[in-house]
């Protein structure tokens, strides 16, 4: 063949190759065109069957299932600390496992209806009620008695347990009975109302005198209308008590100067003065017997805190004093009308909205309780398995640990071996799009 038939072939076959070249490029682009599309369209249909689910996922999870969860563990725990409670008051009663119950129950269910109604905190109400019967209160009186508490509570604006101390002390120095709570509380409130005390200083304070006024027949009633009179002059009220309390001690114990008063008025001993005229009127007697001079009077009381109740109830203040002393005679239904006035406030309101929420959610817990026990008791046995699993695999032969190790590992791989097919099932759109990239010019 001559050389340009040569050259002329070449050329003709070059020319060829040029143009398969061309024709598989094109078919290429064809091809990675196609990728590319069906790729955008497949990642759409993907997107538009997930996007909905996951913002119904969002919706479901931020506004049902996590307040629901919220809700119940909430309950549960405040459901637990309410049973703690009046599991420590049943503690208290030395009774027999199934008669506690039954003390259990009716507690229970009595706080929670006093808590709604009243508007106190259950669980403060369970120790303000372990507090009442460890001071001796009897279990029949209990609930009428935490009632009467609570609502002085509120209208002193103080806590059920500084309520349930200062009214127990009255109840045992006195010998009363519980059911005349009511009766001690009211006298306490018209003390308040006559005086400048508050009921939590006076629930404070009280026993200071109470216990050497009940021995000396002195009435709750006049020792609260005594520190009234007193305070309203300037003392507080452990001040008071304290006045009246040695102004009592120095009459029970005289020296020869009171021994000489009494003399004067006919009388064999001060025990026998004050069960005659009263505290009050013991004081004034002796006052008149001095002929209105305070040192006389000063050396038979022999006290300063003695001689400072006598002066703040005596001569130009007896008038006073005897006023007040009929108004703590008449105090009938004084908490009921201070808690009235108190439950006006914004913050009563709220307090009792508070407590209901809280009962509720206490009443809720206790629904939930047998459950979560049941989790409870089934993740112990687990544990014990566990334990028994863990003894029994030690005990192997080596070549059987080996093997089951392995074993284990297997098992353990499938997990994220799902996970991972999961995720490559996912990147499917993706992956279109790489193909599509790759088979593109």
């Amino acid at each position: 063949m001559a050389f340009q038939d040569l050259v002329a072939k070449l050329g003709l076959d070059i020319a060829g190759f040029h143009k398969g070249v061309n024709d598989a490029i094109t078919a290429s682009n064809k091809l990675g065109g196609s990728f590319d599309a069906t790729s955008r369209q497949f990642q759409r249909s993907v997107d538009k069957l997930a996007e909905p689910l996951k913002d119904l996922g969002t919706r479901l999870t931020v506004g049902l299932t996590a307040p629901l969860a919220a809700v119940g563990a909430t309950s549960l725990k405040m459901g637990q600390d309410f049973e703690l409670g009046m599991r420590r008051v049943t503690s208290l009663l030395g009774e027999s496992s199934a008669e506690a119950d039954r003390t259990f129950s009716t507690f229970s269910a009595g706080i929670l209806e006093m808590s709604k109604r009243v508007g106190v905190d259950a669980v403060q109400a369970t120790n303000a009620l372990y507090e009442a019967i460890s001071a001796g209160i009897p279990k029949e009186n209990a609930m009428e008695f935490l009632e009467t508490a609570s609502k002085a509570a509120i209208a002193g604006v103080t806590n059920t347990k500084v309520a349930v101390d200062g009214l127990t002390t009255v109840l045992n120095a006195y010998g009363l009975s519980a059911d005349r709570t009511a009766e001690v509380s009211d006298a306490m409130f018209q003390a308040v109302n006559v005086g400048k005390v508050t009921f939590e200083q006076l629930a404070g304070s009280i026993g200071i005198a109470a216990p050497l006024a009940s021995q000396l027949g002195v009435s709750f009633q006049e020792l609260l209308a005594g520190m009234a009179t007193i305070t309203k002059q300037g003392k507080t009220g452990s001040e008071a008590f304290t006045e009246l309390r040695s102004a009592m001690v120095a009459i029970i114990s005289p020296n020869a100067q009171m021994n000489a008063l009494f003399e004067q008025l006919g009388v064999s001993s001060g025990k026998a003065l004050i069960e005659t005229h009263g505290l009050e009127g013991a004081l004034g007697k002796l006052r008149e017997a001095a002929g209105g001079s305070e040192q006389k009077l000063s050396d038979a009381l022999g006290r300063v805190e003695a001689l400072g109740a006598a002066l703040a109830l005596t001569g130009k203040n007896s008038g006073m004093a005897a006023a007040d002393l009929e108004k703590l005679t008449s105090s009938v239904g004084a908490t009921d009308d201070a808690m009235r006035e108190i439950n006006k406030s914004a913050s009563r309101q709220w307090e009792i909205l508070t407590a209901n929420i809280k009962a509720a959610a206490i009443e809720l817990g206790q629904t939930l309780a047998p459950a979560a026990a049941s989790a409870i008791g089934f993740l112990g046995s687990l544990t014990g398995h566990l334990k028994d699993l863990i003894v029994a695999f030690q005990q192997q032969p080596a070549a059987i640990k080996n093997a089951e190790i392995a074993i284990a590992g297997v098992a353990a791989a499938i997990g994220p071996l799902t996970y991972g097919i999961g995720t490559l099932i996912s990147s499917l759109p993706a992956l279109g799009t790489l193909l599509g990239t790759l088979v593109s010019p």
